[in-house]
């Protein structure tokens, strides 16, 4: 701004154009343009400013200040206003950043923001919509919008939409009450190639998680997988497994569980 103003005043731009008294105005675009309307030169130097025009230049001091003045007051209307329509917008919600948060909360740390799981994983809606909201703007209906639209299906409501859960996928010990159901007779699971070689030695583990989840199709799988790195597929041998007595699981959003895969149960599949 400071050069091309005087650009404009003197016909040639300056590397060190400075404004006398800018030190006393650093900083304000309104303090520079006053100075100039008060027709105070640009110069290269300190002790080359002076305050009334050069002879040669005293016919255009005054049209030049105040073309002068007329650019800054533009220039700043200019701003004002872009500031204004940018605070007419609405704020943009990331649902996908707050489901994850929500996930975090009602599966691993409810802890996170002060709340309680009940026996059931259930969590009081109230208590999680104030727990949230000191991170992320949300109201029920957003996160009404986040159970409705979560492409898997992850949370569920009570009956009378006073509580609120994860389907599955908790570390913590929680009884959703999930119901035993008899598998497929295949079921499909997906993880990354740097875990193959321990799945191959010890089989499927839920680790931190209190199952093991089960895909019922490879592309379920695959995509599960891909998430971790380059995917790996194994196939599960569920009816077998039943038939020798092992338990399944099914929740809310068809994920199928139980709570190991032995090694003899499981084929990798090649791709």
């Amino acid at each position: 701004m400071r050069k091309f103003a005087a650009k404009e005043l003197t016909g040639q731009e300056e590397d060190r154009a400075q404004l006398l008294g800018w030190l006393m105005v650093q900083g304000s675009m309104f303090g520079e343009c006053d100075l100039v309307t008060q027709s105070y030169y640009w110069r290269s130097g300190w002790a080359k400013i002076r305050k009334s025009p050069p002879a040669d230049q005293s016919g255009t001091c005054e049209a030049q200040a105040l073309k002068l003045e007329g650019l800054c007051r533009r220039s700043v209307q200019d701003l004002i206003d872009k500031l204004g329509g940018l605070t007419m917008k609405k704020p943009v919600l990331d649902l996908t950043r707050i489901s994850k948060y929500m996930s975090l909360i009602l599966r691993h740390k409810p802890e996170a923001i002060g709340i309680e799981l009940d026996a059931h994983g259930w969590a009081n809606v109230d208590a999680l919509l104030a727990g949230i909201g000191r991170k992320y703007a949300i109201d029920r209906g957003v996160l009404e919008e986040i159970v409705r639209t979560d492409g898997k299906q992850r949370y569920s409501f009570n009956a009378d939409r006073t509580m609120i859960r994860a389907n599955q996928g908790h570390s913590i010990p929680v009884d959703v009450e999930l119901p035993t159901a008899e598998p497929p007779e295949t079921l499909f699971h997906g993880t990354a190639e740097r875990f193959a070689a321990s799945i191959e030695a010890q089989g499927l583990r839920p680790k931190s998680r209190l199952y093991v989840h089960l895909s019922s199709n490879a592309e379920t799988a695959e995509a599960v997988g891909r998430r971790h790195g380059e995917p790996v597929i194994y196939q599960v041998e569920a009816g077998k497994m039943h038939r020798d007595g092992y338990i399944f699981y099914l929740s809310a959003n068809g994920v199928w569980m139980t709570k190991t895969v032995p090694v003899p149960y499981l084929r990798r599949l090649e791709r």
